[in-house]
């Protein structure tokens, strides 16, 4: 087999989990079935190249993998697409009041979400939900000979947003957890009062709930990990941070570094507004944190197990966050779920097998 990756132009420069999954599930189809894989970035990388399969990561970006997707349309070869999409609807409307300096997640926001896709479709005919965005992605669809969405509940998700014909091929591939060489999960000691989030600085992963929800809980530690996307967010998050103290806030580091946070907090926080996974919960549930995660209208809950592994909260309600943070606190899911077990299946190997087999059925 010839296979060529392809995702978004600037995918190493702004990593996300659509690179840690191209790059992890290369890492193992080569190592597993001796494959060579090649990553493109734009079409123009496309043209003096013989390939079988083209596999595209992410739709979320479409015009990066529609252009893509055109130029390998007109190769004798085959597209694969993995998704990465989730309905950003329930999100939308925190995101847009952020724009208007409205930084606190509230329950009422979520009534705001017509609203503020029609404000957003008047600035841009781009923007989520537009009816370009519909068609360039429905297009991005029918090409695609293959899908392998990371859930069944992307699958419906997808299906419910773009007409799909009853015969479309699909087969669902986990996200998943790259395992260490050796048996890792050995943690020394847990700092009770420490709790961290992981994730890029952006009012889509959230920080500001987490935050709001142990305001007055200062004797907890908080720690922020993840490189700024977003400045005008983050000013407002750091000198909230900083009147309530014992707030740190760490740039980008490398996974290994992380490992080490992982393995020293109590409770792992993330109450995002859309995610079709979570990678640094699975992360940090295997280094021994409680994980805090949003409920199932933000996440593939079911799919991943979520309701026996993670303390579920509504992110758009403080009182929720804190309610599960204090549940993680208190009643703790490590030791409830065999590690061992899970983890057989949500890693990068069970990734590959099913990949190659995708390809290969494919072809």
């Amino acid at each position: 087999m010839k296979i060529i990756f392809a995702n978004r132009h600037d995918c190493f420069s702004r990593l996300g989990g659509d690179t840690t999954q191209m790059i992890l599930t290369k890492k193992y189809l080569e190592k597993l079935f001796n494959l060579s894989i090649d990553i493109v970035l734009s079409p123009e990388e496309l043209k003096t190249k013989t390939f079988d399969i083209l596999h595209v990561f992410n739709i979320v970006t479409y015009s990066d993998s529609a252009a893509i997707i055109d130029a390998a349309y007109r190769k004798d070869c085959k597209i694969v697409l993995s998704p990465i999409y989730w309905d950003r609807g329930f999100g939308i409307s925190y995101y847009g009041l952020t724009k208007f300096n409205l930084f606190r997640p509230r329950s009422f926001y979520r009534y705001l979400k017509d609203p503020i896709l029609a404000y957003e479709k008047l600035l841009s005919k781009e923007s989520y939900g537009s009816a370009y965005y519909r068609r360039s992605i429905t297009r991005i669809l029918t090409l695609t000979d293959l899908l392998l969405p990371n859930s069944k509940e992307e699958y419906e998700i997808i299906q419910n947003h773009f007409p799909l014909t009853p015969e479309r091929k699909y087969l669902i591939v986990p996200n998943a957890f790259e395992l260490p060489s050796y048996n890792d999960q050995c943690v020394v000691s847990k700092d009770e009062k420490l709790v961290i989030h992981v994730g890029r600085i952006s009012p889509l992963k959230n920080q500001l709930g987490t935050l709001s929800a142990l305001y007055k809980e200062t004797d907890y530690s908080i720690i922020f990990i993840g490189k700024v996307e977003d400045k005008h967010y983050y000013d407002y998050l750091y000198r909230k941070a900083q009147k309530r103290g014992n707030v740190e806030f760490i740039d980008e580091i490398p996974n290994e570094e992380v490992t080490g946070y992982y393995k020293k907090a109590k409770v792992h926080v993330l109450p995002s507004f859309g995610e079709t996974t979570g990678l640094v919960s699975l992360e940090a549930f295997y280094y021994g944190c409680e994980i805090v995660v949003s409920d199932y209208r933000f996440l593939p809950v079911d799919y991943y197990r979520f309701k026996e592994i993670a303390h579920i909260c509504n992110p758009y309600n403080v009182g929720s966050i804190t309610a599960s943070i204090r549940d993680a606190l208190n009643h703790p899911k490590q030791g409830m779920v065999n590690k061992d077990e899970y983890f057989s299946f949500f890693n990068y190997e069970t990734v590959a097998r099913m990949t190659y087999e995708a390809y290969r059925l494919l072809l």
